[in-house]
């Protein structure tokens, strides 16, 4: 089943139906199958993030975005705003996405998320996770968890 749904991811996550993404990720991970499919590769090519770019693909999966649009939004942090200061390099984090990386990461893939997750600044870090429009639709996703 993994090996014919896992092709499809960019249709999918195009779409929106990132809870199939996700449910797949999951279900690699319940079932041990780590081993027999590359889901960072997978949605490496989905988010179509080169290999030498590999430190944005934390940043891709939690917003869900591109890597060419990712890059646009980076160069628009380097622009000053219309007060003069410097932009803070701040990318919207996804309910979706940052499941799919909860996903990941208790599958052990390390590798381009811990790298991509240390190259954010502390204050990047303070802002994910203090999102409040993130937590409130954590909250009602899964009020079950958040009243333990």
């Amino acid at each position: 089943m993994c090996s014919k749904i896992m092709p499809i991811f960019e249709d999918l996550l195009a779409e929106s139906i990132t809870g199939v993404v996700i449910s797949v990720t999951k279900c690699c991970h319940h079932h041990g199958l780590t081993s027999n499919f590359n889901i960072i590769k997978v949605l490496q090519d989905a988010f179509h993030i080169p290999d030498d770019q590999l430190h944005l693909f934390f940043r891709c999966v939690m917003s869900l975005t591109t890597h060419d649009i990712m890059l646009e939004k980076l160069e628009s942090y380097k622009k000053p705003t219309q007060s003069g200061k410097p932009r803070r390099d701040r990318f919207e984090a996804t309910l979706p996405g940052s499941l799919l990386l909860q996903a990941l990461f208790q599958l052990g893939l390390m590798g381009p998320l811990e790298e991509g997750l240390c190259s954010l600044s502390e204050d990047h870090i303070v802002y994910l996770s203090t999102n409040l429009r993130l937590l409130t639709q954590y909250k009602l996703s899964f009020p079950h968890l958040l009243s333990q």
